[in-house]
């Protein structure tokens, strides 16, 4: 059996041979490889914003609260009586948020579609997603970014109506509040500004953002 990593090149840096024929396994959640995918996807991210040319509309769809991800006490259970927050470093209930994310990406394709199709119905034509972005919660859970481009006068008018519908719709397909905090649906950007935003937990983590190697091995994202 081989290794799965081996030293090469420059002291310290690791190379995969997980693969087949001890070639690298490319696999997200592996170690060494989702390191490379992290930084690959950032970088991806970054040049497509960047060359949008234009303001772009963004929000955050959050994963749902305590009634259907229930905090794990026996993780804080030392600090005693305490409202579980992410100041504690309290953690979901493993179980509960696995099930919960197995199929998180299926449930947000259902959700953007179904919002799409109520601003089309609406307003007779809705924006294309530009992009979308997961982001694990300090808590354990994920949300994601969906970014528009606001290319014509009105779009403003139709991002703004797709983001009221994500908020509309979001617990029908289990999902929380939409936006930066509950009664803010959206905030524009400018390409740059977004990039550095979307992109900068993929690094090295700022505040309560994940270490990169974390976000790209995340076990609840695999699917995303």
């Amino acid at each position: 059996m081989s290794r799965p990593t081996e030293l090469s090149g420059s002291p310290g840096r690791q190379r995969c041979r997980a693969g087949h024929h001890g070639h690298s396994c490319k696999k997200r959640t592996c170690a060494i490889c989702g390191l490379t995918w992290a930084r690959d996807w950032r970088m991806v991210l970054r040049v497509n914003l960047q060359h949008v040319g234009v303001p772009v509309m963004l929000s955050a769809v959050t994963p749902p609260g305590r009634d259907v991800l229930p905090y794990d006490g026996r993780h804080c259970a030392h600090l005693g009586p305490h409202l579980h927050g992410k100041r504690f470093g309290c953690q979901l209930d493993e179980d509960a948020l696995a099930e919960w994310s197995r199929d998180i990406s299926r449930r947000w394709k259902r959700l953007h579609n179904a919002a799409r199709n109520a601003v089309k119905r609406r307003h007779g034509r809705c924006l294309t997603l530009l992009t979308r972005a997961w982001e694990p919660q300090a808590r354990g859970a994920a949300h994601v970014h969906p970014v528009l481009a606001l290319r014509q006068p009105h779009d403003a008018v139709l991002a703004k109506a797709y983001f009221d519908e994500l908020a509309r719709l979001a617990p029908r397909h289990e999902f929380g509040f939409v936006g930066t905090k509950e009664g803010v649906s959206a905030q524009i950007l400018a390409p740059e500004r977004a990039a550095a935003y979307l992109s900068s937990y993929f690094v090295k983590g700022s505040g309560e953002k994940a270490q990169l190697r974390e976000n790209a091995r995340n076990p609840h994202l695999r699917e995303c």
